[in-house]
């Protein structure tokens, strides 16, 4: 029996092409690991075992072309012919409304429907970027075209989860997709929960669990157990998603035994079923096949 799953956080990269400034070797973020994904990724690199079959795909920008994000989604339909796929691209949320209106539309318009969402990185000390007195504007007109703001920053900086739980509770439609589970740590486990509870109420927001190669490269099975189990406990099956980050995921292990690790926490067919295919397909409007094929 195969599983059919979905990836909703995949990045492909053509170095020829592209401009993706953070890969630069000269150009932060300084990881001495950094040359592991310093090559071209396709759709063909992502191989599973045998234990999987994957169904759809969301692809998360990746700093192509910042000025002109519809250069990446041209990139991917030129190279993804075998999955179906979906595409969340860059846009600066602190622009002018109007600006940012228009660029949307565009973007929109060029992009064939495969435009899903919208992700403007908010790491760091740009968490100050949450406060912008554009983004509750801009954050407006993606709930009026049913478009997905993607989230991502860390949520035990707790101010930060506060102006997001304000923004979400002014727009019950607008659909939020935290990244990478909020980017636990073990010395913030505490701050992190704190956040989970500050945002789990609102079912507009969803959390995806991947990115636990971002600040622990040998990262354990029992993390990775224990943030699902708690996120679980928190936001119950159907607002949480299981993804990759490939190909940042091989700085700790393999596509495949990165699913692997997923299906051996042994969770419940049906709650399996909900955070690796079920959940992604609808929030991301994936069309794709039956979830398990035999």
């Amino acid at each position: 029996m195969k599983h059919k799953i979905i990836d909703p956080h995949i990045h492909l990269f053509d170095l020829v092409k592209g401009q993706y400034q953070w890969l630069q070797t000269n150009n932060p973020p300084f990881w001495p690991d950094k040359h592991i994904i310093q090559k071209n990724f396709t759709e063909q690199d992502l191989q599973l075992n045998d234990n999987f079959n994957l169904g759809g795909i969301v692809h998360i920008e990746a700093g192509f072309d910042n000025k002109s994000p519809i250069e990446e989604i041209n990139f991917l339909r030129s190279t993804i012919s075998n999955i179906p796929f979906k595409a969340v691209s860059f846009l600066d949320m602190t622009l002018s409304n109007e600006t940012f209106k228009l660029q949307l539309s565009k973007l929109q318009l060029q992009s064939n429907n495969q435009l899903i969402g919208i992700r403007h990185i908010m790491e760091g000390t740009d968490n100050d970027l949450l406060f912008h007195e554009n983004i509750l504007t801009n954050l407006t007109l993606l709930a009026e075209l049913n478009l997905i703001f993607e989230a991502q920053f860390e949520i035990h900086n707790l101010n930060a989860s506060k102006q997001l739980a304000k923004y979400t509770k002014s727009l019950p439609s607008l659909n939020i997709l935290i990244n990478h589970c909020g980017f636990p740590t073990a010395n913030k486990y505490q701050q992190w929960q704190q956040a989970i509870d500050i945002l789990s109420p609102f079912h507009n927001i969803h959390i995806k669990c991947s990115g636990w190669e971002m600040h622990n490269r040998q990262y354990k099975q029992l993390w990775l157990k224990q943030i699902i189990n708690h996120l679980l406990s928190q936001f119950g099956e159907n607002r949480i998603i299981l993804a990759s980050n490939f190909p940042l995921c091989l700085f700790s292990k393999s596509y495949a035994d990165l699913w692997q690790s997923y299906y051996d926490l042994n969770l419940p067919n049906n709650i399996w079923q909900a955070i690796s295919f079920d959940n992604a397909k609808d929030i991301y409007q994936l069309e794709a096949k039956p979830s398990i094929t035999v």
